[in-house]
């Protein structure tokens, strides 16, 4: 894939993101970092301290409500955050082009939160976890990698 110069590659995961410009031209890209975050996203079991609620059921001991996956929402979270700074970048003309780099999951999240001045920037979405590639590495998989990869 070749990147434009200015190029914002944003490379996620559910408690870490890393946005990083391309200094390079369209044929040799030289990605550079700009900005990065995390936040710990401990498992559920660790954000709980209660179990749920017993109620009345039609079966017999009753029935619980369903427990919040608070991990996921954790996540979520996370994942607004990043979308909210990719927009504001976009809204203040910082960013023309755009590719996403996440796993499966973060991806499906941060897809149903695009908004059109995101989707007029997206160049590609790349379906893979890279974020703790080092860069030469990153760079290599961004040069190489087509839809039909």
């Amino acid at each position: 894939m070749r990147l434009p110069t200015g190029t914002i590659v944003a490379l996620a995961d559910g408690g870490r993101y890393l946005l990083l410009v391309n200094r390079g031209d369209e044929n040799l890209i030289n990605l550079r970092h700009l900005l990065h975050a995390a936040q710990p996203v401990p498992p559920t079991r660790a954000l709980v301290r209660e179990k749920p609620g017993r109620f009345p059921g039609v079966r017999p001991g009753g029935g619980s409500p369903e427990a919040a996956d608070l991990h996921e929402r954790t996540e979520q979270s996370f994942g607004k955050d990043l979308m909210k700074r990719l927009r504001r970048m976009a809204h203040d003309d910082e960013m023309r082009h755009l590719v996403i780099v996440a796993d499966p999951d973060t991806l499906g999240e941060l897809r149903a939160q695009y908004d059109e001045t995101i989707r007029k920037a997206l160049m590609a979405e790349i379906p893979r976890d890279l974020l703790k590639q080092p860069l030469p590495d990153l760079e290599r998989a961004i040069s190489e990698w087509s839809p039909a990869s």
